[in-house]
């Protein structure tokens, strides 16, 4: 028997909207020339790192995702400074 438990999911959800495709969010914001050479660079030199083409180091700074579009700015401020130091590309 299954077991009733619509009381207690997802009490602070407020409203459900569907997602967008992946291929219609393509088509209605497409990536520029320059977004896809800096992603396909990116990976080039991330896959050159990972075998051993290239002796830096790679770090992934995060957050996975943004909820709070303000707070962003807080770690990105203090990122900016130390990619400048190194010279980084990005």
């Amino acid at each position: 028997m299954t077991q009733d438990k619509t009381r207690i999911d997802d009490t602070r959800i407020a409203a459900v909207r569907p997602l967008m495709t992946p291929a219609l969010l393509e088509e209605a914001l497409p990536a520029s020339a320059a977004n896809l050479t800096l992603v396909e660079a990116s990976r080039q030199a991330v896959s050159d790192v990972l075998n051993n083409r290239d002796d830096r180091l790679v770090v992934v700074v995060g957050p996975c995702s943004i909820h709070n579009r303000p707070a962003i700015r807080t770690p990105s401020n203090s990122i900016a400074p130390v990619n400048s130091e190194a010279d980084l590309p990005f």
